[in-house]
């Protein structure tokens, strides 16, 4: 444990020991971070999470809210973790800061999750922050980063490639995290520190270079600085911008959002690249790289009908007349479709993936209840099956080996489809029908010869649009 800040303070006038307070108390205002009666501080010790923890006691006072200190053992520097826990009680107990610890073994959770040990103890952390606040019904959390924290950041994202949005650096606020500190530097946290002689501990392992941010923090940081002394400082000016920026270009983005390829030809470069990530993101759940987005804008403004393009993990885009599609492709088969499976029962199953509906019923609709079917869907196809010689029944994506006996004649499904001229999107709207031995139906065509009925198990299916 220190007692002193490890920078030379003693230049430092009245001025800039009250800096943290301003500053603090100015992000604060400007981003409405304590408009709640609760707050957790993510508190481990160090200098800059003592500092925010001892500026949000005092706060509390004034403020009237709940403070809670958070501290979460990582089980990675042996006692030297150890040391950090008992300074963290004994400094929340004698302010009389309600305090609570987590523990965790990340170097056995990261063996098991394949993450960096970083990433890992990182992801956990926050799991642990956000366990806690949920139990306790806590507001907000606050954090302790700061200025070079996020200059460090927007580093790391330059250094590894990234859009716009990865240069905005931290967030002040995201969610029911805030970071009072964000604008602070780091002397003026150690002017703060000494001001008030609070004590703190240091991470052995802030110093160890095998990070990646600690050698940006200890070799990259401080070379810009040596060019420009306010480079911290004009990093987070130029955050502020962009993230200005990226509010309006995302917003804008979402208000032209569109899977009509004429209506995409349309936009701007830029946002163009932000809508089709839009869409990929809704598509598959996971944000593209800059090569994926590269190549869907490209299909959007060269493709012609049948266009496709592949990506990793059997993902695909393809051009159907004027419409950009996602789906998924199974491997037996060079055709994009979405892949899925449900087992039917009696009465209404959807099938979102198509934009459908399976009907079975034991009675034939009459027209107005068909009709009122065709209100939400488009079309409907209609089949009966001889209900004695059926058990489970099961709607999937069409396969390539697909096939089934009609009129004493096994008829392959990609043929029937073939023959049926339909639409790209057609196609992807047409799955196969299947009990125990195999595909019996193809919707428009005749069910499996060993099935065929008058009257039995009826078979609605509706497409919407």
């Amino acid at each position: 444990m220190q007692n002193s800040p490890p920078l030379t303070i003693n230049s430092v006038n009245t001025n800039t020991k009250l800096a943290l307070e301003k500053k603090a108390l100015a992000a604060i205002e400007k981003y409405d971070m304590l408009a709640t009666d609760s707050v957790a501080v993510g508190f481990s010790g160090g200098a800059d999470s003592v500092a925010l923890l001892h500026f949000l006691a005092d706060l509390a006072v004034k403020k009237h809210f709940r403070l809670y200190a958070v501290h979460v053992h990582h089980g990675i520097r042996g006692e030297e973790a150890d040391r950090d826990e008992a300074f963290c009680a004994r400094f929340c107990r004698e302010r009389a800061i309600a305090y609570t610890c987590r523990r965790y073994n990340v170097p056995a959770i990261c063996a098991k999750t394949k993450e960096s040990l970083e990433t890992c103890a990182r992801r956990v952390r926050y799991e642990a922050f956000d366990e806690f606040c949920q139990e306790n019904a806590v507001k907000r959390l606050a954090t302790a980063h700061h200025a070079q924290d996020n200059a460090e950041t927007v580093l790391f994202h330059l250094a590894r490639g990234c859009t716009l949005r990865g240069v905005c650096g931290i967030p002040p606020k995201r969610g029911h995290i805030v970071r009072p500190l964000l604008f602070c530097s780091k002397e003026e946290i150690a002017a703060y520190i000494a001001a008030h002689a609070l004590p703190y501990v240091t991470d052995s392992s802030n110093a160890d270079e095998k990070y990646t941010r600690n050698r940006i923090r200890s070799v990259i940081l401080p070379a810009l600085q040596s060019v420009n002394q306010g480079a911290v400082q004009h990093v987070t000016r130029f955050c502020e911008e962009a993230r200005d920026d990226e509010t309006f270009l995302r917003e804008f983005s979402e208000k032209a959002k569109t899977n009509v390829i004429s209506d995409l030809q349309k936009l701007h470069p830029s946002i163009l690249n932000r809508v089709v990530r839009m869409l990929y993101e809704d598509a598959y759940g996971q944000t593209p790289e800059r090569k994926v987005t590269d190549e869907l804008a490209a299909l959007i403004r060269f493709g012609v009908h049948g266009s496709r393009r592949d990506f990793a993990a059997g993902k695909a885009a393809y051009v159907d007349r004027d419409i950009i599609r996602f789906a998924k492709v199974v491997q037996d088969e060079k055709q994009v479709y979405q892949s899925y499976a449900y087992e039917l029962h009696q009465g209404e199953n959807k099938v979102p993936e198509i934009n459908g509906m399976v009907l079975l019923t034991s009675k034939e609709l009459t027209d107005l209840e068909l009709e009122d079917y065709l209100i939400i869907y488009k079309k409907s196809i209609h089949s009966v099956l001889n209900s004695a010689k059926i058990n489970r029944v099961f709607l999937r994506e069409r396969r390539g080996t697909d096939g089934y006996k009609i009129g004493g004649m096994t008829k392959k499904v990609r043929k029937m489809l073939q023959e049926d001229k339909l639409t790209l999107r057609e196609k992807e709207q047409r799955p196969v029908f299947c009990d125990n031995e195999g595909v019996f139906w193809l919707p428009g065509h005749p069910v499996r010869d060993d099935l065929k009925a008058e009257n039995g198990l009826h078979i609605y299916f509706f497409i919407g649009a």
